[in-house]
């Protein structure tokens, strides 16, 4: 049997994040103020970036999604809508979601 309560997520940086901080960051990215996860690792790599003679270190994690409000948005007008907020630092219209989650946007 399948848990579907339980999510592999992967973020790439430079070194190793054992406790992520969701008020880290820009507060007008795509998806607001957060930590940004894919549960592609191979997504999640390419998104890293590069530094002169510097690795990446790809971060996994398993998060437990069983207790936790979740919006899907799919490309569209309302996913549309909600990155331009964002990127304009409107109020978050989801903010009583505890994860976002884009679904084949790319």
């Amino acid at each position: 049997m399948i848990d579907n309560s339980e999510l592999t997520l992967y973020h790439t940086g430079f070194f190793e994040i054992k406790k992520p901080q969701i008020d880290y960051g820009r507060k007008n990215a795509d998806f607001g103020q957060g930590f940004y996860l894919s549960p592609d690792s191979e997504f999640a790599q390419k998104w890293s970036g590069e530094r002169k003679d510097q690795s990446t270190y790809l971060n996994i994690y398993t998060l437990d999604t069983s207790e936790l409000k979740i919006k899907t948005l799919e490309r569209g007008e309302e996913w549309y809508d909600y990155i331009m907020r964002n990127r304009r630092g409107q109020a978050d219209i989801f903010s009583d979601y505890d994860v976002i989650r884009g679904r084949n946007l790319y």
